[in-house]
């Protein structure tokens, strides 16, 4: 479902901020860090709630159309469907000081009487220093108690492998963090401006 050219309403016709619910943002414990072939290798988990002020049909027209989420997520890019259904990706993510480029191979799946999708990637950085294997899950939902707006709620794993893992591994809470709540303020931006054009 595309939302080029389609109308959709703001929420009591003004656009409201995010909010978001940092309800577990977490490296595994240092214990579960381990070393393979000299190489370290780590795991993130990311547990997210990120409430936004529009319906929840129309947080779902946007997050099924994977260009429109793209260009809510900062240095991202998504590449031409490929014919067995996956995407190849590329993401400059910045930690610290550094920033590092990543592109990947990006599979999304959808269930739109749920609102609920699953997407899995794989790759690593361009000069090689780092792979990881991502896992994640979302669903749209009304909000809580008869609340108005919606809720995307997000659980995933990230596995990182390599001679960068360490760096990533120091900055990941903020550096998800920091791209949470960017993309969060994009997606409500990009509501607005699709009930406005």
């Amino acid at each position: 479902m595309y939302l080029a050219g389609r109308r959709m309403p703001l929420l009591n016709g003004r656009l409201q901020s995010p909010r978001l619910r940092y309800n577990d943002v977490q490296r595994v414990p240092p214990r579960c860090a381990r070393i393979h072939n000299n190489r370290t290798e780590i795991m993130i988990e990311v547990n997210e709630t990120i409430d936004v002020a529009s319906d929840p049909k129309t947080v779902w027209a946007l997050l099924s159309d994977p260009r429109a989420v793209v260009e809510c997520v900062q240095g991202a890019s998504l590449g031409e469907q490929d014919a067995d259904g996956t995407y190849d990706a590329g993401i400059m993510v910045k930690f610290g000081p550094a920033k590092v480029a990543f592109k990947a191979r990006v599979d999304i799946e959808y269930d739109e009487p749920t609102m609920s999708g699953k997407v899995s990637s794989r790759g690593k950085d361009k000069q090689g220093g780092a792979r990881f294997n991502t896992a994640m899950n979302f669903k749209v939902t009304e909000q809580p108690s008869g609340g108005t707006g919606s809720q995307i709620h997000v659980a995933a794993q990230v596995e990182i492998s390599g001679k960068l893992a360490s760096l990533i591994e120091t900055g990941a809470s903020m550096v998800v963090k920091r791209m949470t709540k960017d993309f969060s303020e994009a997606l409500a931006a990009r509501v607005s401006g699709s009930g406005t054009a």
